[in-house]
């Protein structure tokens, strides 16, 4: 599995022949339902993917000469749809359902998700209901020590 950043995509490569068996992501650097900007992070949930869209700051892509924000963390079905998300599509924020810059995710056992919130200078924990139910860190405080 890899999380092909500035190509906006995540592919699986079989590693006996090299070829791509299974992607995400048409290359578009507009977030969307078949797209994903700045991917992050991707790893397998059994049949199901969980990827970060992190976006991507100015100047790092030709298309985005300032910036372009995906700021979603979503689960994919084999078939590539989008079958949950936390956080939407080029919405940057704080509040409730929305991210800024997640740049890391994890399938917890419990089956909630762990997200570093990058720019919001946080790790959530948070259900499929949308929910969050543990953070660390201050939202928006940048620091060093308890909480």
């Amino acid at each position: 599995m890899i999380s092909d950043q500035y190509n906006n995509r995540v592919i699986e490569v079989n590693p006996n022949n090299h070829r791509i068996v299974w992607r995400f992501g048409n290359g578009s650097s507009v977030a969307g339902p078949h797209s994903v900007v700045g991917v992050n992070d991707a790893q397998r949930i059994g049949p199901f993917t969980l990827v970060a869209g992190t976006g991507v700051p100015a100047g790092a892509e030709p298309t985005c000469p300032n910036g372009c924000a995906d700021n979603r963390v979503m689960i994919l079905d084999p078939s590539g749809n989008i079958i949950w998300h936390y956080g939407h599509a080029g919405v940057t924020g704080s509040g409730p359902d929305q991210l800024n810059t997640p740049v890391q995710n994890t399938w917890l056992p419990d089956g909630h998700i762990l997200i570093t919130d990058q720019g919001n200078m946080r790790v959530i924990e948070v259900t499929l209901d949308k929910n969050i139910v543990w953070q660390y860190g201050q939202t928006g405080v940048s620091g060093h020590g308890p909480n």
